[in-house]
């Protein structure tokens, strides 16, 4: 583990997810979806943080046990709405390496950036047909931040180079396998940028 805590003070982002319309389903799955949605950031987050290098990922990293990150740096459930389509608002405080761990997660479940809105802080990403235009946009930033916020490309070799060093390709892509096999699936996703300082359990 590191040896200190990501500094709070920066703001925090609003992660809306929506899923796809359909029957309600199973309590099961639901909570298997968020697990491993959880899991994924968790395990992106340990991949591209340099203050968690020392951090081992081994088949252990996954049990629900293990606490992988430190309070400051984890999703924060701000609403749930079970009845379909999904409807989930998550928090993160607001930093450079938490939005680069969401980006890949996003591109690992087939979204991409596709419009992005600097007056209001906010990037949407959504499902594209296959053979569409990739948006050339990952550079855009948070501006009203005052951080350096970059999101991954679509292909990001970097991150599959880290996964390698980390020994941790095979967990990573297991996890991403059963996140994009969950009936419960993602359509679309908005981050929203506030200024104001995240206070967990308000």
């Amino acid at each position: 583990m590191p040896t200190s805590n990501t500094q709070d003070d920066q703001g925090y982002f609003r992660i809306a997810i929506r899923g796809t319309e359909g029957e309600n389903l199973p309590l099961e799955v639901v909570t298997k979806f968020l697990y491993e949605f959880n899991l994924l950031y968790e395990m992106s987050r340990l991949v591209v943080d340099p203050r968690y290098e020392a951090y081992k990922i081994t088949q252990a990293t996954s049990s629900r046990v293990v606490n992988r990150l430190w309070e400051n740096d984890k999703l924060y459930l701000e609403k749930l709405r079970v009845n379909s389509p999904l409807d989930l608002n998550l928090l993160l405080n607001a930093t450079e390496v938490g939005l680069t761990a969401i980006g890949v997660v996003l591109t690992a479940i087939g979204l991409r950036q596709n419009r992005s809105d600097r007056k209001n802080n906010e990037l949407l990403f959504s499902r594209q047909d296959a053979g569409s235009p990739e948006q050339d946009n990952q550079e855009i930033v948070f501006a009203d931040s005052g951080l350096q916020l970059r999101l991954p490309p679509p292909s990001d070799e970097g991150f599959r180079e880290k996964l390698q060093i980390r020994k941790a390709t095979k967990h990573f892509d297991r996890e991403r396998s059963r996140l994009e096999e969950s009936p419960e699936r993602v359509e679309e996703v908005t981050i929203t940028y506030t200024r104001e300082r995240h206070r967990r359990g308000q």
